[in-house]
Order: C-alpha cells, then structure tokens, then sequence
C-alpha cells in the first residue's frame, strides 16, 4: 500500500505498531517491560526538546523565546517521525536504489533515441526517487493531517 494513501490519523496509530526494539523483549526477558516504539519515542522526544527550549528561556533570556517557540519546537518533536515507516532508512535506500535504476533505464531510452538527455519529466520522477527521505514523507503526513483536522 502506498504510504502518502494512508489517512494521517492512522499513521499516528501506527507509530504505537512500530517498535524499534525488534525481539530483544524475547531475547532479553528481564527487559519485557521496556518499550520503544515510534509512539513512545515521539513523546521522549517532544519532551527532550520542550525542556532543552524552557530552559535556553531560562539561561538565555536575551534570545526573546516565546510560549509559541516553545509550543512549535515541542510539536515539531512529536511529529518528526510521523513518515518512519518499519525500516525507513533501508527503505530510503531501496527506493535511492529504485532512482538510480530509473536513470540508468531514462539515459538509455534517450540515448536509443539520439538525445542527450532525458526529458524534464522523466528527470523529475526519476529525482522524486532519488531523493526521497522519510522526512519528507513526515512533512506530508503532517500537512495531510492538518487538513484531515479542518474537516468537520
């Protein structure tokens, strides 16, 4: 399934699905009551980065930092995730892979056809590949929600 067709609200859900301690729970029994998972590790990390900003607040008044800096940094935090997806950074690397087969494939079909190089679409799709991240993939879930949380 796609991962942009996913309705925004789900993919909070499924943060709570996707652990990052794979079986070491079974592995390591002493350990079965720790828990990392996206989810929890999106709320350690809002909280990291709520208190690293109250406390530049504190020790640096001089930089002006508003309730709203705040608000927005903790929220940033939370939601930096929102596009990791199981194994994102191999993904990212399977999908980098996937760009540079389509090139590979663009280049030659212009070269067939006596040109030096591809087409401005081709180029695009072929960079959309190339340069996918997951933080990228965040960024669109977050906008997705936004409006997904405009509806009435």
């Amino acid at each position: 399934r796609d991962l942009h067709s996913q309705r925004p609200g789900a993919r909070l859900d499924a943060l709570a699905r996707h652990s990052e301690g794979g079986r070491g729970h079974a592995d390591f029994p002493a350990h079965e009551t720790a828990t990392h998972n996206r989810f929890f590790h999106s709320i350690g990390t809002a909280y990291l980065a709520h208190e690293l900003v109250k406390g530049l607040r504190h020790r640096q008044p001089e930089l002006g930092i508003t309730d709203r800096d705040l608000t927005c940094a903790t929220l940033a935090a939370l939601c930096h995730d929102l596009g990791h997806p199981t194994y994102s950074h191999m993904f990212e690397v399977f999908v980098h892979g996937l760009g540079r087969e389509k090139r590979a494939e663009a280049e030659a079909r212009a070269k067939e056809k006596g040109l030096f190089r591809i087409s401005e679409a081709e180029e695009a799709e072929v960079l959309r590949y190339e340069t996918w991240t997951h933080e990228q993939a965040s960024v669109f879930l977050l906008k997705e929600l936004f409006e997904e949380l405009r509806k009435p």
